[in-house]
């Protein structure tokens, strides 16, 4: 059976979708993508100018059916944004020598011939969605689906989730393509972009209305939207009907289970203590301190990594210092608390040899406490 339904999954940090709110400096954007930027972003896929979109494609955009649900609805943000280096920009100013003495008013001709400017730059705000998910369901001829999601596969131009700093985290055609009956059919056939632990109760789907005869009333719960887009240059746009459809997530079968997301955390170096080549290290490191403490000057049990540029059974002489138990352990805790990363503390530095004692100090107090505790629990026991 021939295709008729294209998916995309519009997912990244940051989406801005236009909307009529969106004007002059203030940039809002809309709560879902609308129509019209769909059609810019399959319009990028083929590789076509913005002037020529009209000739062709956006006519047959526009006749596909559209169906958006709203995986997750993200987070408002509101960014500060400078456009223009030392850009002139019109001011609200007529140079009073071009006035003749009856002060009458300048033609526009006049203004636009002598309007004044200044070098500056125009500032605006600009909203975003952060952390926001939607997947689009679009239906039509096979032959359009087809060769629109070999364009998402391989765009001509680079793809961007509204606005140029907003990329894509995920594949936009990764979803593939398939035959339904309508799009709430579709995007009821493929799972959530939520996380396990996610309490979503409802999704909220938003699909075309279309009426079934030219005379049939636009139902109440129906909204208008002109997002439909006739031309990119100029903009042109044409009316478009969307109502919303709930749907309980647990309605959505078994075989659509969220996908099962995983915490990413970056690779980072680690010591592999029983490496072989790192245990020899080691063993040269502490000869060379003597077999002492570097801090304390006790003997020395184990040695600290000041980096761990080469972790891992490559490390370097100079990256180790040999240390007491207490001492490592008093680094350890300073490291932590301060979240550092590749290079550590270097308990030769006279910096550090105040703040290790210190810490030294309090780690002796608590293992105190601890025994001492220990020791009265014991003596209760045997009362």
């Amino acid at each position: 059976m021939q295709a008729n339904t294209i998916f995309l999954r519009l997912e990244g940090p940051l989406q801005a979708w236009g909307s009529h709110e969106s004007k002059f400096g203030v940039r809002r954007t809309h709560e879902m993508p609308t129509k019209s930027a769909i059609a810019g972003l399959l319009c990028a896929a083929l590789g076509i100018p913005r002037e020529n979109c009209a000739q062709k494609w956006l006519p047959i955009i526009a006749k596909l059916k559209m169906g958006v649900r709203i995986d997750r609805q993200g987070v408002r943000w509101w960014d500060y944004h400078t456009v223009g280096a030392r850009q002139k920009m019109p001011i609200a100013e007529y140079p009073n020598k071009k006035l003749d003495n009856k002060l009458t008013l300048p033609s526009p001709e006049d203004v636009l011939m002598n309007i004044e400017s200044k070098a500056k730059t125009m500032l605006t705000r600009r909203e975003y969605l952060c952390d926001a998910s939607f997947l689009v369901a679009l239906q039509g001829p096979s032959n359009i689906i087809e060769e629109l999601h070999e364009a998402l596969e391989l765009p001509k131009w680079q793809l961007f989730l509204g606005r140029k700093n907003c990329p894509p985290s995920r594949p936009i055609a990764e979803h593939g393509i398939g035959n339904f009956d309508s799009p709430i059919h579709a995007l009821s056939s493929i799972p959530l972009a939520i996380s396990p632990e996610s309490q979503l109760k409802d999704i909220i789907m938003w699909l075309d209305w279309v009426p079934k005869d030219p005379d049939e009333d636009i139902p109440d719960d129906v909204e208008q939207m002109y997002d439909i887009p006739v031309s990119f240059s100029p903009r042109v746009y044409s009316p478009r009907y969307i109502y919303s459809v709930v749907i309980p997530s647990a309605s959505m079968g078994e075989d659509t289970k969220p996908y099962p997301h995983k915490l990413w955390r970056p690779s980072r170096a680690h010591a592999d203590y029983g490496n072989s080549l790192y245990q020899q290290i080691r063993a040269k490191r502490l000869i060379m301190d003597n077999g002492l403490c570097v801090l304390c000057k006790s003997p020395a049990t184990t040695v600290q990594h000041i980096s761990y540029a080469h972790a891992g059974g490559n490390e370097r002489i100079e990256e180790l210092r040999s240390m007491c138990r207490l001492c490592h352990d008093a680094a350890t805790m300073l490291e932590y608390g301060a979240q550092m990363g590749m290079d550590r503390i270097d308990p030769c530095e006279p910096k550090w040899r105040d703040a290790l004692l210190a810490k030294r100090r309090e780690i002796v107090q608590f293992r105190s406490n601890e025994k001492r505790a220990e020791i009265m629990q014991r003596k209760s026991e045997e009362d």
